[in-house]
């Protein structure tokens, strides 16, 4: 087929994937009866004891957070965000009947499947849309008179992007020293306010609330040279041109690269 029968065929089966995603969405909602704890509430609880469930046995194992356990809930995140956002979408009310209960909760591994297939529908329609020669791409045979086959792209034990970055395989010469950076901040914090202690002194978690107050009223100093450096881990490798910044009157906002790590270390602190 040529190009411009690519394109349109490419839409049409696009928008039918589309329709039927919507029709479900709509079936499934109006099922929750405008319900703001199933809609909303129950969702997004699920999404927090999944991340706990993975944090718990991070910890267990004495991984750092944000770790790949961790990452691998991070498809169910983007499906009930994408959830929630559908059902935000309607003028109606939602009514607030009860707080999320056990029965509700029984339906655990129905919803996430559920809303990791629909997300997962969701996204192969728009990949189908794309004409673009790019990886990405899905390829159509055509098998018939109008029968076709798709082939979507596919990589073979591959990296996760975000653990691509993650584990410092992008530049694998300064990871171990970045890594160093990472740690010698999360020491820091952990000195001063050990979690870990108040399963054995939960007494402490009066201490540790006034320290992180002061640290919230009076900037720890090395805390926050610890978190500039972390930053900087980053910052160096975009050049200093591109993250230039330029009012409309040709000032300089961002003067340097170590000012911006400034700014940015203060958020991370």
């Amino acid at each position: 087929m040529d190009r411009q029968e690519e394109y349109e065929l490419r839409q049409k089966i696009s928008d039918a994937i589309a329709k039927d995603v919507s029709n479900v969405m709509a079936d499934t909602l109006r099922a929750c009866n405008s319900n703001f704890s199933l809609e909303i509430m129950y969702p997004l609880e699920l999404l927090e004891r999944m991340y706990k469930r993975k944090s718990d046995e991070s910890f267990e194992m004495g991984l750092f957070p944000n770790n790949e356990m961790l990452i691998t809930v991070n498809p169910l995140r983007e499906a009930i965000f994408w959830f929630i956002k559908n059902a935000l979408k309607t003028d109606k009310k939602l009514r607030y009947d009860n707080e999320v209960t056990d029965e509700m909760r029984k339906a655990d591994d129905g919803l996430i499947e559920f809303v990791l297939r629909l997300h997962d529908e969701h996204l192969k329609g728009i990949q189908i849309r794309e004409i673009r020669d790019c990886f990405s791409k899905v390829k159509i045979c055509e098998e018939g008179a109008n029968k076709y086959s798709f082939y979507f792209p596919r990589i073979e034990e591959g990296y996760n992007k975000e653990l691509l970055y993650y584990y410092g395989l992008d530049d694998s010469l300064n990871s171990q020293k970045e890594r160093e950076v990472f740690i010698d901040c999360e020491n820091y914090l952990m000195n001063k306010i050990n979690v870990r202690e108040l399963v054995y002194y939960p007494q402490k978690v009066f201490i540790y609330r006034n320290i992180l107050t002061n640290m919230a009223s009076h900037i720890d100093k090395k805390y926050w040279e610890l978190c500039k450096r972390r930053v900087l881990s980053d910052l160096n490798k975009v050049s200093t041109g591109a993250l230039e910044s330029i009012d409309a009157v040709g000032r300089h906002i961002i003067n340097s690269k170590d000012e911006l790590a400034s700014f940015l270390g203060l958020l991370v602190y």
